[in-house]
């Protein structure tokens, strides 16, 4: 084999690897950005939950005068939508009940990370005067800077899901 074939066959493995880790660059390339996709598409639909949840609640408010007490309370007075005992039961079920949301809404992983939550706090605790509520949407997947407002004197809520989104209202 002459030195010009070699040469030839050494440019055309080269350019074999070359276009093959091209490809694969590429290839690796779009499934991270399609997770990136994905996980913005989960957190938009926390938010629309959120806010559909947050008006189930002023809709039952307005029509029994109180909000929902928590249903199970097993993550310290908390009613979430991950129920890591496998308990079904939750705060959303008497909206569902009441026929005020037609389907209970959860998080799009529903896991320890990432789930809804609710509290009913009675007047008085944490130096607020009135009773109210906590709902909170526990972590988002990117970096959220809205994380919204819910705070006492003595407590600022946001502290407790400081990846994910918290609304307080009073009664």
């Amino acid at each position: 084999m002459s030195l010009q074939e070699k040469n030839r066959l050494a440019t055309f493995r080269l350019q074999k690897v070359f276009s093959l880790t091209l490809i694969l660059f590429v290839i690796v390339l779009s499934i991270v950005s399609f997770d990136y996709v994905r996980a913005k598409v989960r957190d938009q639909k926390r938010k629309a939950d959120l806010r559909q949840i947050n008006a189930a609640l002023n809709i039952y408010y307005d029509k029994y005068h109180n909000f929902p007490e928590a249903e199970d309370k097993d993550w310290a007075g908390w009613d979430a939508t991950y129920e890591p005992a496998g308990n079904v039961s939750s705060f959303l079920d008497v909206l569902y009940e009441k026929k005020i949301i037609d389907f209970v809404p959860t998080d799009p992983v529903n896991n320890e990370f990432y789930h809804y939550r609710y509290k009913k706090y009675p007047a008085g605790v944490y130096g607020c005067k009135r009773s109210f509520y906590v709902l909170q949407i526990v972590n988002f997947e990117g970096n959220e800077s809205n994380h919204g407002r819910a705070s006492c004197p003595e407590q600022d809520f946001v502290e407790w899901a400081q990846n994910g989104y918290s609304i307080q209202v009073f009664e």
